[in-house]
């Protein structure tokens, strides 16, 4: 059991040597690489002796984004729910006793449970290096970033930047382990060493590659979430339907969308889901960088598939517009119709039978004669 901001919480670890109690676990928070004004909670595993001063439990440190998850249930009606004062469910998690571990039950008011996933600290230290600096200080970090530095000094002037946000993060961020970073500046920076020492620089080429790769390693087959294709991507980009007649089990949209926009428009996507750890400096870069072969064909997909639906909801509206004629004039037909029948009824007169007296017939005439 992890205590997040000095309060009991339940979070679910990954398999694996994280759950060996052996190693060291701490609960540190950094900036966000989308804005360093907001907070992140990450757990680190290992490495915490060492710091940024390295050592052996440092080899083997793992760092992980710690998300919430809410706990809501939709398959339970909300309707007549107990509640408090603040309109909250009153909600409780209950922690059973493990033999195994030897740990108490709890009972915890707060149904909230968080779950730890692996976080690559690349897109944070990425962000160090493109995200603005203050007017005052802006040329002295251009002057930095345009020639070789050492680790350290690498280390001091990213600690020194988060700092301007929080002494808190700037002492967490002294926590994550140097060879973990030393790790991830080999993909970002250009190397080169002299009296057995390394010197890195921030390359924006080398950088905008490492993401490219990842997000054609993203775009793959196995790797695209589904829910993605079925519930957006399909319906949106289906050009041989309309988008309330697509069935989300069919397997024929591929033959629907030719497959080199398919690739396209999964890597505009995948473009958006990057984007969460992504300074929007960066990616603007990244998106021009497709832009020049790939994005403007989708451009003119979107808009040829625009004017098929165009063309197909006008075409849908004269069928509509023509039936509603039809069944007016129908309507009037029959109301005609039923208008001239009961006007015939009324105006058919009736015949009467003329009695005749006794003595006064036609054959009592001729009788007579």
């Amino acid at each position: 059991m992890n205590t997040l901001r000095d309060q009991p919480r339940v979070v679910i670890l990954p398999t694996g040597d994280v759950l060996d109690d052996s190693r060291k676990k701490i609960i540190v928070q950094l900036p966000s690489p989308r804005n360093f004004s907001l907070a992140v909670l990450h757990l680190l595993v290992g490495g915490i002796s060492g710091g940024v001063s390295g050592g052996k439990e440092a080899l083997g440190a793992c760092l992980y984004e710690i998300r919430k998850i809410s706990g809501s249930n939709p398959h339970l009606s909300s309707i007549n729910r107990v509640e408090t004062k603040n309109s909250k469910a009153v909600k409780s998690l209950l922690v059973e006793h493990s033999k195994k571990s030897g740990d108490n039950g709890l009972i915890l008011e707060d149904p909230l449970v968080y779950i730890a996933t692996p976080c690559n600290i690349v897109y944070l230290l990425i962000s160090f290096f493109v995200v603005d600096a203050k007017e005052d200080d802006g040329s002295r970090r251009n002057r930095e970033q345009a020639r070789y530095l050492t680790i350290e000094d690498i280390l001091d002037s990213l600690e020194a930047l988060i700092g301007k946000f929080s002494d808190k993060w700037s002492d967490n961020f002294n926590l994550i382990p140097k060879s973990m970073i030393i790790q991830k500046l080999d993909k970002i920076c250009d190397q080169i060493a002299e009296n057995e020492q390394s010197y890195y620089k921030f390359s924006i080429v080398k950088t905008l590659k490492y993401l490219q790769a990842k997000i054609e390693n993203f775009v793959e087959v196995n790797n695209f979430p589904v829910s993605i294709l079925n519930s957006i991507i399909y319906k949106k980009y289906y050009s041989n339907k309309g988008e309330n007649d697509v069935n989300e089990d069919s397997k024929e949209y591929e033959n629907g969308i030719p497959n080199d926009i398919l690739n396209i428009i999964k890597t505009k996507y995948a473009i958006n889901i990057f984007q969460a750890y992504l300074n929007n400096k960066l990616v603007d870069q990244l998106i021009s960088k497709y832009y020049e072969k790939d994005f403007v064909k989708l451009d003119e997909y979107s808009r040829l598939l625009e004017q098929e639906k165009s063309k197909k909801l006008i075409a849908q509206k004269n069928i509509n517009e023509l039936n509603d004629s039809l069944s007016n004039d129908i309507k009037s037909f029959n109301k005609n119709n039923n208008k001239n029948n009961n006007k015939a009824k009324t105006t058919k007169k009736t015949a009467t039978t003329k009695k005749v007296q006794v003595g006064k017939g036609a054959l009592d005439f001729f009788f007579k004669k």
